[in-house]
């Protein structure tokens, strides 16, 4: 697994995006977070995976697949969950990038619950058959 890997299955999901085949272009950006949490789980990845996951989910939301978008977004929840009890275990942080690493995860957690229309999502969600993709 390489994040070379990655970016070549992040560049082919973006294209089959383009082509307005949704469904598929989610499947690959599933397969492009496997290759990122595959190599980083539990160091700093920078959240690619759960960025590949998140926009799975946006792909299938717009293909109407609604139960491979739950799954992209129940999957994106418990990493973040578990990247935000990994944070919790730190120290305490002394300098703002640790402050803002640790409350972004709940980010990641509410924008997958909104998406995905799970429970616990707040904010309104336009939906998502307005927007072209270019």
């Amino acid at each position: 697994m390489t994040t070379n890997r990655r970016s070549e299955l992040e560049e082919e999901a973006t294209s089959l995006a383009k082509d307005r085949r949704f469904g598929v272009a989610g499947d690959t950006y599933v397969q492009a977070s496997f290759e990122e949490a595959g190599q980083w789980f539990g160091s700093a990845s920078w959240a690619m995976e759960l960025r590949m996951l998140f926009k799975a989910c946006l792909c299938y939301r717009l293909a109407d697949q609604n139960r491979q978008c739950r799954f992209a977004a129940q999957l994106g929840i418990q990493l973040a969950e578990e990247y935000a009890a990994r944070m919790r275990e730190r120290p305490e942080p002394t300098h703002p990038p640790d402050q803002a690493e640790r409350g972004v995860w709940h980010e990641f957690i509410g924008d997958f619950r909104l998406v995905a229309g799970l429970e616990g999502a707040t904010g309104r969600m336009i939906p998502l058959k307005r927007f072209t993709v270019k």
